[in-house]
């Protein structure tokens, strides 16, 4: 394969959609482009090690028909597409950095909760921050596209798979063709009605896989119950077939190393979950609801995404919160705890002495 082609035609990509892209080989390295977002870690993040996220988006897209939507362990927005010679992955093209939300949401939801932010690095951090481009989601996805086409048309050889235009079909006639074939391991399957006990058998198979490829054994156990009890309802071959494959996806997914960039997006959107709703009488059941996932394993990965209990997160955004309430002398501290989410003013007082080390009256009188 021509090297020189492949990053020229990217560099025509970049002249006409104004976005940067990144090409790496099989190891990672760098061939082409400027891996921007991980400046900004070596900058303002010495501590994030190498967190192989374009890796991972590339081998995504070559499973996924193509192209794969991601974003890094900071929250910066990514898309990658595979370049394929003989159905084997040769290059990876990576287009970003881009941001998807607010520039000042970012900052509060991203970049806080990954670094420290102060005075001496705050005027840095605004700097490269408005470097980057801003673009609506819609926007992100035809430049997804774009990218995908442009490495299919870099791409060598033989690649029936990858070039296959229609991805949900492919997948389909694989699992469908394994249904057929275990149909014709027993002659009375055809008289049985469904759900049918070879598919349950799959699924139990699938799970004791994951967990032995190092996936979370409890959220994995989860899923094998949920999804026994979902086939139940399965009564059609092309529901079923569809179906297979989504379940066949997840436990892929849960074993994939991807352990950097996983529950990025869940946590970013429980995070604006509570922005939009801090003041009300809000659960932690409630925001796990909102992004799909159990109280007890939403607990867990919020911690270890965060650093911090769910609770006490949400107590810190209710006191800073408060705070511009009490500028005003018109509202009483009953009143103040009472717009941020806090039933009880004297709990309101002992949580805001224990983060801000005053009183919220004497803080008030500052």
């Amino acid at each position: 394969m021509d090297i020189n082609r492949v990053i020229k035609v990217l560099k025509d990509y970049e002249n006409a959609t104004g976005c940067p892209v990144n090409l790496i080989n099989l190891d990672g390295e760098l061939v082409f482009g400027e891996r921007k977002t991980c400046l900004f870690c070596k900058n303002f993040n010495p501590d994030q090690k190498d967190c192989k996220a374009f890796m991972y988006g590339c081998y995504e897209a070559q499973r996924f028909g193509g192209k794969y939507i991601f974003f890094c362990p900071m929250g910066f927005t990514y898309w990658t597409a595979p370049v394929i010679q003989d159905s084997r992955l040769i290059y990876g093209a990576v287009g970003g950095p881009v941001i998807m939300v607010d520039l000042e949401d970012f900052v509060e939801f991203k970049v806080n909760s990954r670094i420290t932010v102060n005075k001496k690095n705050m005027e840095a951090i605004g700097s490269f921050l408005e470097n980057v481009m801003n673009i609506e989601p819609s926007r992100v996805t035809s430049l997804s596209e774009q990218l995908s086409v442009t490495c299919r048309y870099l791409s060598r050889g033989n690649n029936p798979d990858f070039l296959e235009g229609d991805e949900s079909q492919k997948n389909q006639s694989r699992v469908s063709e394994y249904i057929h074939y275990i149909k014709s391991m027993s002659p009375d399957y055809w008289e049985s009605s469904y759900p049918l006990e070879k598919e349950k058998e799959l699924i139990v198979v699938l799970s004791r896989a994951a967990i032995k490829g190092g996936g979370d054994a409890e959220r994995i156990f989860g899923w094998n119950y949920q999804y026994i009890k979902e086939i139940q309802h399965k009564n059609r071959i092309d529901h079923l077939v569809n179906w297979l494959n989504l379940v066949l996806k997840r436990f892929s997914e849960e074993v994939f190393d991807s352990t950097d960039i996983k529950h990025i997006n869940a946590i970013y959107k429980a995070k604006k979950y509570l922005k939009l709703n801090y003041m009300k009488k809000i659960t932690q059941e409630e925001v796990a609801q909102s992004v799909g996932f159990s109280p007890a394993y939403f607990s867990k990965i919020f911690k270890q995404e965060t650093g911090e209990s769910f609770s006490s997160y949400l107590n810190y955004m209710r006191i800073e919160n408060s705070k511009k309430f009490l500028q005003y002398s018109e509202i009483s501290l009953i009143d103040a705890a009472n717009m941020v989410g806090f039933e009880d003013q004297s709990y309101y007082s002992k949580v805001f002495k224990k983060l801000i080390g005053v009183t919220p009256g004497r803080w008030e009188l500052t």
